[in-house]
């Protein structure tokens, strides 16, 4: 169905990430959520970022 990415500066928490992306995952049709991704990046400007990346999945 599609990808998704949730860049978070800062003060983040995992599981709230998680919890966004599935219910944003729902609202646009997805019927599952697959994290394939958690990395921290470092940005000059920003300071850290917590990148969560997942595979949205429709069933048929």
């Amino acid at each position: 169905m599609g990808r998704m990415t949730n860049d978070q500066f800062s003060a983040y928490n995992v599981q709230m990430i998680k919890n966004q992306m599935i219910r944003k995952a729902k609202k646009v049709g997805a019927d599952g959520i697959i994290f394939s991704s958690l990395r921290l990046e470092n940005n000059d400007l920003q300071g850290n970022a917590l990148a969560v990346s997942a595979e949205l999945i429709k069933y048929r």
